[in-house]
């Protein structure tokens, strides 16, 4: 078995008996898949701690994270995010922003580490937004500057909706760049300015996504990053509900080697977080976020 430092932790799963927009079942699922194909064991299956207040606060509003923290959200906050159960999520939000962060350290040990949680890049400096409560990734790319472990990071988000709570944090830090392909007409309604944004038009397909894909990758090798936090959202399918472009499951495949491939080329440390993924057939959507897993596998030899 192909020993992919993958991060788990219990809290990523919550068990309701009634039907949620947002597909929290996904997670728990994917963790059995990657079980039952021989990905995911003992041996390679990392736990995270919760980050602390101070570690959230170093990207966001230090109110905002003592509200999340007590639970005293206002009815706008938490209408704006979306999200039943906030106690849970926002408990669940300091454990997968420390998932984040740990399988950003294993990826600069082991060159790949893959989070099954986060992408949450709707979250901004002062609030949430559109099923996020905090940004795990750019609270763990700040956590590694501030701890000094890197100089230079890029966050590449292909999850079909544009990060635009992540190009709200990072806005005024020329050590990140922000790269973000995405539908242009979906939410968030009013974007924000990463340094590179690359907005598709509702039916794009595989070659055109992919040929924008190559032209980002090449503005990422100018930047000489340290690590890439990838956010490989699977809300790109064309059988996505709250997507709106059409790449086929073969398209995703051949997005994960390009972007994987590019990471061994280029000898970028990449840590890998699940991102959006919003169909109704779990069964699909799961075996839809594992094709990162299984390009990594093939791709990297780790010895644990």
């Amino acid at each position: 078995m192909n020993k992919l430092p993958i991060i788990y932790h219990p809290c990523y799963e919550f068990d309701s008996r009634r039907e949620l927009r947002f597909p929290i079942q996904k997670y728990k699922n994917l963790k059995t898949h990657l079980e039952e194909i021989n990905l995911l064991s003992e041996l390679n299956l990392f736990t995270p701690i919760a980050l602390t207040k101070n570690q959230i606060s170093i990207s966001h509003d230090k109110q905002y994270v003592d509200r999340v923290f007590e639970g005293a959200l206002t009815h706008k906050e938490k209408r704006v995010i979306g999200l039943p159960f906030l106690d849970y999520f926002g408990k669940r939000a300091f454990v997968s922003s420390g998932g984040t962060l740990l399988a950003a350290k294993l990826a600069l040990k082991f060159n790949i580490a893959l989070n099954l949680a986060g992408g949450s890049h709707h979250a901004g400096k002062n609030s949430g937004s559109g099923f996020c409560v905090f940004n795990d990734v750019a609270v763990a790319c700040n956590c590694l500057l501030q701890e000094g472990l890197i100089n230079r990071a890029v966050i590449l988000d292909l999850d079909v909706h544009q990060g635009d709570g992540t190009a709200e944090i990072l806005s005024t830090n020329d050590k990140v760049f922000t790269l973000s392909i995405h539908c242009e007409k979906n939410f968030p309604a009013r974007k924000k300015n990463s340094n590179l944004d690359i907005g598709l038009a509702a039916g794009t397909s595989d070659l055109d996504y992919l040929e924008a894909l190559d032209y980002a990758l090449q503005r990422i090798v100018a930047f000489c990053p340290d690590i890439i936090f990838y956010n490989c959202g699977v809300d790109v399918h064309r059988d996505d509900n709250l997507g709106y472009l059409c790449l086929s499951t073969a398209g995703i495949e051949t997005r994960e080697r390009k972007v994987l491939d590019f990471a061994q080329t280029n000898r970028v440390p990449v840590a890998v977080v699940l991102g959006g993924g919003y169909q109704k057939d779990i069964v699909k959507l799961v075996k839809l976020h594992s094709i990162v897993f299984r390009e990594a596998a093939v791709r990297y030899d780790i010895d644990k």
